[in-house]
């Protein structure tokens, strides 16, 4: 996954901070920065360090993870 997210988000889109993505995949915060850091997750860098993150991008993520999974398999 980039670094950030180059694909248009739309402006009514409501984006989730660190802390929401945190309850909605029910890990850590230690997990997500080390997602982060690793580049393994979609996300838009608001500045020097801000974060937000794009719920259709998120969705289209975990339907590719779980993809990746099935194909292991």
């Amino acid at each position: 996954m980039s670094d950030t997210v180059n694909t248009f988000v739309s402006m009514s889109e409501q984006l989730l901070t660190k802390d929401e993505v945190c309850k909605h995949l029910s890990i850590s915060m230690r997990s997500l920065d080390r997602m982060l850091i690793e580049k393994e997750i979609p996300h838009v860098k608001l500045g020097e360090r801000l974060i937000r993150f794009s719920p259709a991008q998120l969705d289209g993520w975990l339907k590719d993870m779980a993809m990746k999974q099935i194909q292991q398999n």
